[in-house]
């Protein structure tokens, strides 16, 4: 299966197909304490790409470039998840 999960240290990122994405959108964004997961609608995105993606966020995460920051803020329309 294509959702892989990605971490490092206390970070943890992976991007994973949903067919549970609202309506009138295309990914999610769910978050927990430890970890970010994108949610894409099923046929919005290939496994492919999806593997591909991980495989980047994996590097990211490992080396320090990705680390994930509490804003507050949230994308216009974001649902609450």
């Amino acid at each position: 299966m294509a959702d892989s999960e990605v971490h490092t240290g206390n970070a943890h990122a992976r991007i994973m197909l949903s067919d549970l994405v609202p309506d009138g959108r295309t990914m999610v964004e769910v978050v927990s304490d430890r970890e970010t997961v994108i949610c894409v609608r099923r046929g919005e995105m290939s496994e492919a790409l999806v593997e591909e993606w991980n495989e980047h966020l994996a590097h990211a995460t490992r080396s320090g470039c990705w680390l994930r920051a509490e804003t507050g803020e949230r994308p216009t329309g974001h649902p609450p998840v």
